[in-house]
């Protein structure tokens, strides 16, 4: 029988030398993107070249204890004044202590605290965000325990912002959650259910003059996800209810997808349908309506042109995908994208504001997107994707930003070891 007495008594150091192992990754993408306004009569073609480069150590130095450091180098090229410059790209992506296998072994628990990523479902509102050049990790602490058959439950406490030292917290922003998992078991989808804090103490303007107050958004959403001879099914809706900067905020979101594989030649293909929606806010009343995607991986999930996010849209979607026998894999998406409110803001992965018409004659549909990546092998890690992708512009987006279409292609190679 397991005893907790003694359970956080400190193991004997490993004889010998202490365990430990160094990995990392090195990514090139270059990118060219036209027309990223839609106005045709303005030259702002862009073309660069994104580098990223991580390196980690992690150490074992005692049974269940494990201590983690990964740097990164993040560059777009040219970028510094000049070729003898130093402009301090170095930063510190990961750092932590994780302590593993706490209290009883039929209750298991472990404690992560530091600097680390969190993934949890699809990275609808919480990932790594592993597309982006430098990623997204997180300050804090986490409190993992294991229910054996019964799946899992994380707790966590992150920092997003910090008030000057010695000033009190006025400035203090936190997300803090509670996220169950259960994976799926044979027939037995997975489940996952959570409840989430975004709490931000920064006074900020509030939809009605002269206003202003802070934010405090709880979210509670679940997701389903299973597989069954080939036919994958995944769903995840969510609430948010709180204040955001003073309004009362009120608001949802759902996802769905549905996918059949099937065999064509010795390859895996299939195809996929899938529908995005997230409420929108359409008025100034101080009343807050428009979902908050709160901190994602967006890029894979509303269009590889990163136009959009969990927010006020409604997007359907086709997916046709095949993978090769020699590794390589393909995939061909066609979105459709329209406001779930016509007077509300258009914003894009970021939550960067692309347009608005306020008065609603432009309709709601933004845009029409397709997205083409295929990604192979070059040697043993190496790994090269290539992507392109055009949209559309629909009566919305012609109204307030142009009427040329937009493309976008790139070319991305990577090493990890």
């Amino acid at each position: 029988m397991s005893s907790i007495s003694g359970a956080f008594a400190q193991d004997a150091p490993q004889a010998g030398p202490i365990p430990w192992v160094i990995s990392g990754e090195i990514r090139v993408r270059p990118e060219y993107r036209q027309n990223f306004d839609l106005d045709g009569t303005k030259d702002d073609r862009d073309f660069a070249t994104l580098s990223r480069i991580r390196l980690a150590v992690s150490v074992l130095p005692v049974k269940d204890l494990t201590a983690l450091v990964q740097i990164e180098d993040s560059r777009q090229w040219g970028s510094e004044a000049s070729t003898i410059a130093n402009e301090k790209n170095i930063d510190l992506h990961q750092g932590y202590l994780k302590a593993e296998h706490l209290l009883s072994d039929s209750f298991p628990v472990s404690i992560q605290a530091g600097r680390f990523e969190m993934i949890y479902g699809d990275e609808r509102l919480i990932g790594n965000f592993g597309w982006n050049n430098v990623g997204q990790s997180f300050d804090g602490g986490r409190a993992s325990f294991s229910l054996a058959s019964a799946g899992s439950i994380d707790l966590f406490t992150v920092k997003i912002h910090e008030s000057p030292l010695r000033k009190g917290d006025p400035e203090d922003a936190d997300l803090q959650g509670i996220y169950y998992r259960r994976p799926a078991d044979g027939a037995v989808p997975a489940l996952d259910l959570y409840l989430l804090r975004s709490a931000d103490d920064r006074i900020n303007p509030s939809e009605l003059p002269g206003q202003s107050g802070r934010t405090d958004i709880r979210t509670l959403g679940g997701r389903i996800a299973g597989t069954w001879s080939g036919f994958t099914a995944k769903f995840e809706a969510a609430a948010q209810t709180g204040d955001k900067n003073g309004d009362a905020h009120r608001a949802s979101a759902f996802a769905a997808y549905v996918e059949q594989a099937f065999p064509v030649a010795g390859s895996s293909s299939g195809i996929g349908l899938g529908y995005v929606a997230a409420s929108g806010d359409a008025e100034a009343d101080g009343k807050s309506r428009e979902f908050d995607n709160l901190y994602p991986t967006n890029h894979p999930l509303y269009g590889y042109m990163d136009l959009f996010g969990w927010r006020n849209v409604r997007n359907p979607y086709v997916r046709l995908w095949t993978k090769l026998m020699a590794g390589a894999a393909v995939t061909l998406d066609l979105h459709r994208f329209d406001l779930a409110e016509e007077k509300g803001a258009w914003k894009n992965a970021l939550g960067v504001t692309l347009g608005r018409d306020a008065t609603g004659k432009s309709g709601s549909h933004v845009g029409d997107e397709v997205d083409f990546v295929v990604t192979f092998p070059i040697k043993q890690k190496l790994s090269a994707q290539v992507g392109v992708a055009r949209f559309w512009p629909g009566e919305l987006a012609r109204s307030v930003r142009g009427r040329d279409k937009q493309n976008w292609a790139y070319l991305m190679l990577t090493l990890p070891f």
